[in-house]
């Protein structure tokens, strides 16, 4: 029997998804009309004024008019917005500010206003109808989305909200309340400060809902740490589904809250303790699960790879790439065709820059080569690097079919995290120059081979009398002063930070202090 709210939600979507469709040989034109309604917006505002920008302007004239930019170059309009200021960056409605990771290891502010939400929800509509359209056993169920992170302090501004982005920011009026009705765990919950909370809250609402049909989270090892918790606490999560309470919690969080997200099942509580008590087989918890939707690309494709073996027999989508600051990939269904995954070209305005800063449109990209990403969107952001990676490798009809590489190189994103080089730079240098360790004898990198990435700390073997322990301790220290890091360490996406004395290698070409991942950056040449 279906559940009405997705179908109605899926009908909701039907026409944003025909548009999509319908115009998959009409790139230039749609991308041009996004365009137009973006410069419309800005005609009139601070940046427009200080610009000369012109809502008649032609695309040729907004590339030679408009420089390409980066973050610090909106720091002066941000503070305008932030002051109360309107009209500054666009003349849509600031609905909110978003928060996402900066350089140094503080929040960088992302205006989300009234036109860039029904940009996001352009292509969120050609998703789920596609998603819903392609897996109809999703409709006999409910859905569990990844709450935003929790932890961080809110910030109070008299002027304009500040905060996280929620799914629910992406939705219709209409498609929130089919959503909200769908949801196994509620979007609020995110708000919370206790991650410790959350974690427990969301295992037990996800082990009570047996009619759970799909999961959207982003990276994998997310649902890994959910996994591993339900291991972990199985008998007070038994406990508490069987007596409707949150036993571990009940002097920490308030009454209020716990009966908000109370659930009492023991006929369900009866039934998990056959499922759990020996190694347990996650698709008899959840029998009606059909998809799971996260990252699988770039570094994710680890996690993505053992979460493969724990639930093999669910299918998996590779969920598009949104970030805070916009939508740039999206998958998209057809027919019976396995989803691929486009450009969301009916969303912003979008440039492709390749390694020799060469810029070109999405309809003139080069297959097998790499780009990164520049955004136009509704929110105020004008040729803005992004700083995500693409390999292009073709087309579907006139669209760009992209796979995402990852970030920069001077960004690590191994879970979320977003650890920049300015930040190792600027934090952990000063540190590991109290040991002597600079960037000729040392780097940092991610370390990809174990169950659990982590950071490590790579030191040259010539080293010695080094106290393993201090300098691990420091190490820990310094990368939680970054708060992405801390809140991926404390829900268990990554392990602590290790330090590693090498053996036999070239150490030439280690090069800077540096967030390099899967490879080494080497020495500037000067």
């Amino acid at each position: 029997m279906y559940n009405l709210y997705p179908l109605f939600w899926k009908f909701s979507c039907y026409f944003g998804y025909q548009f999509f469709k319908s115009n998959l040989n009409r790139i230039e034109e749609v991308q041009y009309s996004n365009l137009k309604n973006i410069l419309k917006n800005a005609d009139g505002t601070i940046f427009g004024n200080n610009f000369k920008l012109s809502k008649k302007w032609t695309i040729e004239e907004y590339q030679k008019q408009i420089p390409i930019s980066e973050y610090f170059d909106y720091e002066e309009y941000l503070g305008r917005i932030l002051n109360g200021e309107s009209n500054v960056l666009t003349k849509s409605k600031i609905k909110r500010i978003g928060l996402t990771s900066g350089s140094s290891g503080k929040m960088k502010y992302i205006p989300f206003t009234h036109l860039l939400a029904n940009e996001f929800s352009k292509s969120i509509s050609v998703w789920i109808f596609g998603l819903l359209s392609f897996y109809p056993k999703l409709l006999r169920g409910r859905f569990y989305f990844s709450v935003s992170p929790s932890g961080f302090p809110e910030i109070k501004n008299e002027y304009v909200k500040i905060g996280f982005d929620v799914d629910g920011d992406y939705l219709k009026p209409w498609e929130k309340i089919f959503a909200n009705q769908l949801l196994v765990v509620p979007e609020w919950l995110g708000g919370m400060e206790d991650p410790d909370f959350v974690l427990y809250a969301t295992a037990l609402r996800l082990l009570s809902a047996k009619d759970l049909t799909f999961i959207s989270v982003w990276n994998p090892t997310f649902i890994i740490s959910i996994f591993d918790l339900i291991e972990r606490e199985k008998e007070f999560l038994i406990n508490d589904l069987q007596s409707g309470r949150f036993s571990k919690f009940e002097n920490s969080v308030s009454s209020k809250l716990r009966n908000l997200l109370r659930v009492c099942d023991p006929i369900r509580a009866k039934e998990l303790v056959n499922i759990l008590e020996k190694k347990i087989n996650w698709e008899e918890v959840w029998p009606n699960l059909n998809c799971v939707s996260l990252w699988t690309d770039s570094f994710a494709k680890n996690s993505f790879l053992k979460l493969r073996e724990i639930i093999p027999n669910i299918q998996i989508e590779s969920k598009g790439v949104i970030a805070t600051e916009g939508m740039i990939t999206i998958p998209f269904y057809e027919k019976n065709r396995d989803p691929i995954s486009l450009l969301a070209y009916t969303s912003h305005f979008y440039e492709f820059m390749d390694e020799q800063g060469n810029v070109f449109l999405p309809q003139n990209l080069s297959i097998a080569n790499e780009y990164e990403v520049l955004l136009t969107t509704g929110g105020g952001l004008y040729r803005y690097r992004i700083g995500d990676r693409f390999l292009m490798t073709g087309y579907y009809h006139q669209i760009p079919i992209l796979k995402f590489l990852g970030r920069n190189d001077d960004v690590s994103d191994l879970v979320g995290e977003k650890l920049h080089e300015g930040f190792i730079t600027n934090e952990l240098l000063p540190e590991l120059i109290k040991f002597q360790l600079t960037p000729e004898n040392s780097y940092l990198r991610g370390n990809l081979k174990e169950e659990k990435v982590f950071y490590e700390l790579v030191i040259h073997s010539n080293f010695v009398g080094i106290e393993n322990s201090k300098l691990t301790t420091i190490l820990e220290e310094v990368l939680c002063r970054n708060p992405y890091y801390k809140y991926a360490r404390r829900i268990g996406q990554l392990d602590h930070a290790k330090v590693l004395i090498s053996n036999g290698f070239d150490w030439s070409k280690v090069g800077r202090s540096s967030t390099s991942k899967a490879r080494f950056l080497k020495k500037p040449i000067k």
